[in-house]
C-alpha cells in the first residue's frame, strides 16, 4: 500500500474509533469510566485480582489503579478483600451489581456497534473481522 492509502486508512481509522468513543461516552453511565469497565471486565473474566495485577493489564501505576477501585468500592460495583495469610496484600473482586453494570456497558458496546455497521453486509462484516484478526495478530505478534 501506498503513502496516501496509508494515509487515507489512518484518517478514516481515527475517525471512526473517535466518534464510537464519543457516542459510547456520551450514552455510558456517568459514574463509570472506560477504565474502571476494563477493570470490571478484567474481574468478571479472571476473578479477583490484586492491585498490581490490574495496573499491568491496564498498563497504568498501582496508585492510578486504586484511585479507580476507591470509586468503584463507592458506587458497590467491587469489594476489597485483606489476603488471609499476608495482611498486606489486597483483593479486589466483582460484586453482582458490578457484574450488572459491566452488563449494561456490554450490551451499550454491542448497540453502537449495530448502529454504526448497520448500513454492512454480510460479507462486508466477515471481511472487517477477517481485516482485523490480522491486524490483531501483528500487534499480539510485535507485543511478543
Amino acid at each position: 500500500m501506498g503513502q496516501e492509502g496509508l494515509h487515507q486508512l489512518e484518517a478514516v481509522f481515527t475517525d471512526v474509533f473517535r466518534m464510537m468513543k464519543q457516542e459510547f461516552l456520551k450514552r455510558v453511565e456517568r459514574h463509570l469510566s472506560g477504565s474502571q469497565a476494563l477493570i470490571l471486565q478484567k474481574l468478571h473474566k479472571e476473578g479477583q485480582q490484586k492491585i498490581s495485577q490490574l495496573a499491568s493489564h491496564l498498563d497504568i501505576t498501582t496508585g492510578a489503579v486504586t484511585g479507580l477501585c476507591d470509586k468503584l468500592i463507592a458506587s458497590g460495583y467491587v469489594s476489597r478483600q485483606r489476603a488471609q495469610s499476608d495482611r498486606r496484600v489486597v483483593y479486589i473482586d466483582i460484586t453482582d451489581a458490578g457484574k450488572e453494570a459491566l452488563q449494561r456497558v456490554s450490551a451499550l458496546r454491542r448497540e453502537i456497534v449495530e448502529e454504526f455497521f448497520a448500513g454492512l453486509s454480510e460479507e462486508e462484516i466477515r471481511s472487517l473481522i477477517h481485516i482485523f484478526e490480522k491486524v490483531l495478530f501483528n500487534l499480539q505478534r510485535k507485543k511478543e
